[in-house]
């Protein structure tokens, strides 16, 4: 019971200087190699912690369709970034979220966060 109480109160603390240093050593590691593109590996980062926070208040639909969508630019070829590629990503990008959706909420009976925005 006292290890329940100690994770309850300072639970949120360990999780984030977990998530700190796992960031450091990202961005560290991705330095040290050359042919990374270490802007990317943090951009992805900070997209992962934003999409984690939103994920409860504005719900699964809506912030895995800007998660997906943004993820799917950061890690795309510079030279794979044109208007028509975007209209691709976006339709991937929400067929994909839909698909997941109503696989996990009418297939596995699981109820994803809903947020502001229920189906």
């Amino acid at each position: 019971k006292c290890s329940i109480l100690f994770f309850r109160k300072y639970g949120d603390i360990i999780v984030g200087i977990f998530y700190t240093v796992l960031g450091g050593a990202v961005i560290y590691l991705a330095k040290q190699l050359q042919t990374s593109d270490y802007k990317r590996v943090l951009s992805s980062l900070v997209l992962v912690v934003i999409y984690v926070n939103i994920l409860a208040l504005v719900g699964f639909i809506l912030s895995t369709l800007g998660y997906l969508f943004l993820q799917i630019i950061v890690l795309a070829p510079d030279d794979r970034r044109k208007s028509k590629d975007i209209l691709l990503y976006a339709i991937i990008d929400v067929v994909f979220v839909l698909i997941v959706f109503f696989l996990f909420r009418y297939g596995f009976k699981i109820v994803l966060p809903s947020g502001i925005f229920t189906l």
